[in-house]
């Protein structure tokens, strides 16, 4: 009995409220996962590489903890071994290799379900979607139903006329292992789609004073209302994937929304936002009375937040907040937004990122190449901005800053224990202070 193997990837994409998953149909007329043999002495992730590029001409990354075997029989007298990993593709263009494959489809499961020829395949792709499911693949809609928010009239009263039926479903969040569900709902009227949240009075003076200038990539605002004591916000809904899985067709889009944004406010006079800023960040000091390097390092950042060329800023902008729609990047989710140092959205984006599986507090991926050339972009946009040397430096200690933050608490009670987020964070300030302060002593 002849042994063989081969590998290959169940290769999906994120889209907004659905999974699209790679499916070849193959030039001897059935349709299948990629995969293809091993050749020489290639690892299993080696040839799934190869033959992923040779067959889609596409770039994936791999997705730990899943790895599905099968086993069949080709033809009399030989066994075949197909290993199959999960991976996620940085974008949908692909090539088919001619000589095996005649057409390459998107499809959503179901779809891509029903085209596949074997069962084997089919249980493979059945074990990639529940393992997403699992998993949590971040932001996602539910459907309402039986809320007590008078939707149809909000919108009316706000739009100034009736819209009609609506249907509601509500912004959920499992990216963290937590299932959230947030106070934001998609309302659906006639052909229209609205985002409708509930805010408060500070988000609705900042759209009012800033964000309602034209040109800006921030969702449209409709207008505001009030229910049950509280502001809500209607907003445009921009249809498109959040940046948590960041791919390099996001890199310059995002750049030039962030930097679109810090031009046209750059020096802007306002402190109210800034004041309560500093009076947080000098809180923050305290957490790191027994903490002799991150202290010093942490010293050189206050310092310099005095001096620092400001900006209107999101004060959020995680990759969550950031929506990836028709090719451009939206900044959504104003709450924390005000003028405040110019470094500190660019450090928050890039703080919490990592290689694909490589790090544990949220699953947001971003590659040290992607990280540098997304900071090399805003400053080239920059029309007025700091050499590039302070510019590196700002950006630096703003990252330590962010760094710092989510080890506060635990460095503020002793008693807690240490878990693997913690160390993430602790060992990461650590290296960055000690880079910063003999440059800075």
């Amino acid at each position: 009995m002849r042994q063989e193997k081969s590998c290959g990837a169940a290769i999906y994409i994120a889209r907004e409220r659905e999974t699209l998953w790679l499916v070849e149909r193959m030039q001897k007329g059935h349709t299948s996962l990629c995969k293809g043999h091993v050749e020489a002495d290639e690892t299993e992730h080696e040839t799934a590489v190869r033959e992923i590029r040779e067959e889609t001409a596409l770039t994936v990354e791999f997705l730990e903890g899943f790895r599905e075997r099968i086993e069949y029989s080709p033809e009399p007298g030989v066994t075949k071994e197909v290993i199959f990993f999960l991976a996620r593709a940085k974008s949908t263009d692909t090539a088919a290799q001619p000589e095996e494959v005649a057409s390459i489809q998107w499809l959503p499961f179901d779809e891509a379900l029903a085209a596949l020829t074997y069962a084997d395949d089919k249980r493979v792709l059945t074990a990639a979607q529940e393992f997403l499911n699992h998993r949590g693949l971040g932001r996602y809609l539910e459907p309402v139903a039986g809320s007590p928010i008078p939707f149809r009239s909000l919108l009316s009263g706000i739009l100034g006329e009736d819209p009609g039926p609506v249907s509601a479903e509500q912004f959920c969040d499992d990216g963290e292992g937590v299932l959230n569900r947030y106070n934001v709902y998609r309302l659906a009227a006639g052909d229209r789609a609205y985002v409708l949240k509930a805010s408060d009075s500070g988000e609705i003076e900042l759209y009012e004073r800033y964000l309602s200038a034209s040109g800006l990539p921030v969702p449209r605002r409709y207008g505001s209302g009030t229910w049950d004591g509280r502001v809500w916000l209607l907003l445009e809904h921009d249809p498109g994937p959040d940046m948590r899985e960041f791919t390099d067709e996001m890199i310059g889009p995002c750049a030039d929304a962030l930097a679109s944004v810090m031009n046209r406010f750059w020096g802007a006079p306002e402190t109210e936002r800034f004041d309560r800023y500093m009076e947080r960040v000098r809180r923050r000091a305290k957490s790191l009375a027994n903490e002799p390097l991150l202290a010093a390092a942490y010293a050189l950042f206050l310092d310099r937040q005095r001096t620092c060329p400001r900006t209107l800023c999101n004060g959020d902008l995680l990759p969550f907040n950031c929506v990836f729609s028709q090719g451009r990047a939206i900044l959504v989710d104003w709450a924390f937004g005000g003028v405040m140092p110019y470094a500190l959205d660019i450090a928050r984006f890039i703080a919490h990122g990592g290689d694909s599986g490589s790090h544990p507090p949220f699953p947001f991926s971003m590659t040290e190449a992607q990280k540098r050339e997304f900071v090399e972009k805003i400053y080239i946009k920059l029309s007025q901005k700091p050499a590039w040397e302070q510019y590196l430096l700002d950006i630096r200690l703003a990252v330590l800053n962010e760094y710092i933050e989510f080890i506060e608490d635990a460095l503020l009670h002793r008693s807690q224990p240490r878990d693997r987020v913690f160390n993430w964070y602790y060992s990461r300030a650590s290296a960055l202070a000690e880079t910063l302060l003999p440059v800075l002593s």
